[in-house]
């Protein structure tokens, strides 16, 4: 454990290493001997659907390829993910955990493909190496943005609910942590409102879903509340976080709503429900969305 790892690295622009130009890397170990890392936003043109085939594994659907996770040995698969449940994880921060298993390959292809990415190959650095990468990568550490920029997440305006935006639909929690002097406490503090938050929102669709239930069971809200919170948990996540001059620290948990509908179209549960509440899903959102909710 260190100030960078775990942590994320960013390159700038001006980084003309073949490697790295561009990247964004998980850096999971630093130590003095070293660092280790993985790059995770680089996607290869090796299919999952292929991996699995290889391997007698069954593949989600919709899942898409693996990611170049760095120069070394790319024959070695790394799944970073958010999948607290998945056997023989390393959690590393947050919702983030680490596994290099044929189990948990097995688990993570056969799910919600939102919610890993297989990563082949490393990144390792000497000493020297990863001080220069973290210069070349403008710092290190947990990614928060740098107080007193001209311009503020558009997350903060549009606050806790249901929200439109140009990706699509989503849930999302904005939580704040005030008056904390450790940064690291100051981070989970902010990530766990903005969780409780997300959960806020979570209920209330749930809510609104059992409004529109047909099946006319008893219990009906507790039982879609549980369902609701259960998919959500595969694939919500902290996305971004916020620091202003004062020391304050703002962190958005966000859902996206497609996620949560394969979420409970795949879960466990009464069937008849979870189908109940997938295809009613897109209409309770917008009645969340217009009505105010938020």
């Amino acid at each position: 454990m260190s100030d960078l790892a775990p942590g994320i690295l960013i390159a700038v622009p001006q980084l003309d290493d073949p490697n790295f130009s561009r990247s964004v890397v998980l850096l999971v170990e630093h130590n003095e001997s070293g660092a280790m890392g993985i790059v995770f936003n680089r996607p290869s043109d090796i299919a999952l659907k292929d991996i699995g085939s290889e391997h007698k594994m069954e593949v989600h659907s919709e899942a898409g390829n693996a990611y170049i996770g760095g120069p070394v040995q790319r024959e070695r698969g790394f799944l970073v993910h958010r999948r607290a449940e998945v056997a023989d994880s390393v959690h590393l921060e947050d919702e983030v955990y680490l596994s290099v298993s044929t189990d948990a390959l097995r688990t993570l292809l056969a799910g919600d493909p939102a919610a890993y990415r297989l990563c082949l190959g490393y990144a390792g650095w000497g000493p020297v190496g990863i001080v220069l990468l973290a210069l070349a990568c403008g710092g290190g550490g947990k990614a928060v943005r740098p107080s007193g920029g001209d311009q503020s997440p558009p997350w903060l305006a549009e606050g806790t609910g249901a929200v439109r935006s140009e990706g699509g639909k989503k849930l999302q929690g904005v939580g704040v942590a005030s008056g904390v002097a450790d940064p690291r406490a100051r981070r989970r503090q902010a990530d766990a409102a903005a969780r409780d938050q997300l959960q806020g929102a979570v209920d209330a669709l749930a809510r609104t879903l059992a409004k529109m239930s047909e099946t006319g069971q008893q219990g009906l809200v507790e039982t879609t509340t549980s369902l609701a919170r259960k998919a959500a948990a595969q694939s919500a996540a902290i996305r971004d976080h916020w620091v202003t001059a004062d020391g304050d620290e703002r962190a958005v948990a966000v859902l996206e709503l497609d996620s949560l509908r394969k979420s409970l179209q795949a879960g466990d549960g009464d069937d008849r429900v979870r189908g109940e509440m997938a295809a009613n899903v897109d209409r309770a959102f917008d009645q969340l969305a217009t009505g105010g909710a938020r």
